[in-house]
């Protein structure tokens, strides 16, 4: 009976060291996918970055891609701008109408 009773107890620890181990593991990643579903969702929060290296370095990537995309957004709103501004002056040019350029704003 006493065999019966360790061999209950050794399972129970090691289905608290299992859970302990993949609570670790897991708690990072949704960190990091609650971090990037916000994002997603229009929030600029912090990406998460910890826990494993594996896990901070996709954080890190994430956070760089994000900066990028945000960096490449403007660059193009600023082309757009002065194309529109180009546009504008040719038609002051073409036209001599300095009106049409407020008209149209």
């Amino acid at each position: 009976i006493y065999m019966v009773i360790v061999v209950i107890m050794l399972i129970m620890m090691l289905l608290l060291v299992n859970r302990i181990v993949s609570k670790r593991i897991s708690s990072p990643i949704l960190k990091l996918d609650a971090s990037v579903r916000a994002y997603e969702a229009g929030e600029k929060p912090d990406i998460y970055i910890g826990g494993s290296y594996e896990i901070r370095h996709l954080g890190k990537s994430v956070q760089h891609s994000y900066e990028e995309i945000e960096r490449l957004m403007k660059e193009i709103v600023k082309a757009i701008n002065a194309f529109i501004l180009l546009n504008y002056r040719y038609i002051i040019l073409k036209t001599g109408k300095l009106t049409q350029l407020y008209a149209n704003i």
